[in-house]
């Protein structure tokens, strides 16, 4: 590891005065009620690297961070936390669980989201063999084929309309309902949706398993992929809040505010036949899809309940995947509360497609198993009416 990022990462670390304001809102402490699995128990851990020390233990308790970042929201000192978690991860030596390691090299590599589709197609026949299905973290995790019907909207991408280039990152590309959606409802709103080819995936997966020189590279991928004067629109929360960390001066917007203030170009919405309710899970990352509620709002007598206020699911990207227990310890008391407010008519939505599979599989672990589907996919059907068959 190169001694100017320990150098860094102690700089950062003395900027931390151990006040404890970030300890009750960080979602691992709540669960252990331990300090080593706090900000500031990781802090003093990361310091100690930095140092050139090997602290015992200190591979698994950077590891189980969810980079959720609400620490670094609530920090008076503004400890840039989330930057200093990767290069932490990556000196203590951890090892990821092997799923990970293939997920992280297939979000680096070419074409790494066609071979993923291939090894999740295999994956779905594997599932339907007794006993291998629930236990499989790649069928639980990751997008599956979304037998929802599509909205039909009649419409295309003007020439003269504001250029937007709709993100499809790494897994993003994988929820064909999600990006259909999107692509669609942004055409009908008049914006001009232009290529970006070369674009990777957003870092994020890559800095979840300390993947760091990997992440940097997919940055400058991005930086030089993206077309000057095109705004980038994100259909996962997660991805926004990767590319926004990774390019301030080109931030990433939710491709639902985008929908959203354009509305008025849309075709009148159809008549609702009844009053629909929505359940929608605002993820830690929640502030980069600050648009998902007011969208769903605009659909004919919907009511919209939101979960989670900004808490994180226990996903973290794919931090669950490495630690299995607290991932499904912190999403049983969300679904407990979905499974509360819903009824057999209810919709569940989450603008973070990570997020929208942990909560779909607690919901399971609950004998409810119910679609978490992505806003815009929810709107677009409720707006335009279902395809027919």
């Amino acid at each position: 590891m190169k001694r100017s990022q320990l150098a860094e990462l102690a700089d950062d670390a003395d900027r931390c005065v151990r006040c404890g304001l970030c300890i009750p809102l960080c979602p691992t402490w709540q669960v252990t009620r331990n300090e080593g699995q706090s900000p500031r128990g990781r802090i003093v851990a990361m310091a100690r690297l930095a140092d050139g020390e090997k602290p015992d233990g200190a591979a698994a308790m950077l590891d189980s961070c969810l980079g959720c970042g609400v620490c670094q929201q609530a920090c008076p000192s503004d400890v840039p936390y989330l930057r200093m978690i990767g290069v932490a991860k990556r000196a203590a030596g951890g090892k990821n669980h092997p799923l990970v390691t293939l997920l992280a090299r297939l979000a680096a590599a070419s074409h790494g989201d066609l071979i993923l589709r291939m090894l999740l197609a295999a994956g779905r026949i594997a599932a339907r063999l007794p006993g291998i299905g629930r236990r499989s973290d790649l069928i639980g995790m990751l997008p599956r084929p979304n037998r929802a019907r599509q909205a039909t909207i009649a419409a295309a991408s003007t020439s003269d309309g504001p250029p937007v280039v709709l993100f499809r990152g790494f897994g993003n590309s994988l929820d064909q309902a999600e990006q259909g959606a999107a692509s669609q409802l942004l055409a009908a709103c008049g914006y001009r949706i232009v290529s970006a080819p070369k674009a990777t995936c957003c870092g994020s997966l890559l800095e979840h398993a300390a993947q760091i020189d990997a992440a940097k590279k997919a940055a400058a991928q991005n930086r030089a992929a993206f077309p000057a004067g095109a705004a980038v629109a994100t259909t996962a929360s997660g991805c926004a809040a990767g590319l926004n960390a990774q390019h301030p001066a080109m931030p990433a917007i939710d491709a639902c505010q985008l929908v959203l203030n354009r509305i008025e170009r849309l075709p009148a919405a159809q008549p609702a036949k009844r009053p629909v309710r929505i359940i929608l899970h605002i993820p830690c990352t929640g502030q980069a899809a600050a648009g998902a509620t007011g969208l769903l709002e605009q659909i004919p007598a919907a009511q919209v309940i939101e979960t989670g206020a900004g808490q994180c699911c226990g996903a973290g990207g794919i931090t669950c995947i490495n630690h299995r227990r607290q991932g499904r310890a912190l999403a049983e008391p969300l679904a407990e509360a979905i499974i509360a407010a819903a009824d057999q008519h209810t919709l569940i939505a989450c603008p973070n497609h990570p997020c929208a599979r942990h909560i779909e599989r607690a919901l399971a672990d609950k004998g409810q198993p119910q679609l978490v589907r992505h806003p815009l996919e929810i709107f677009a059907e409720q707006w335009f009416g279902p395809q027919l068959p």
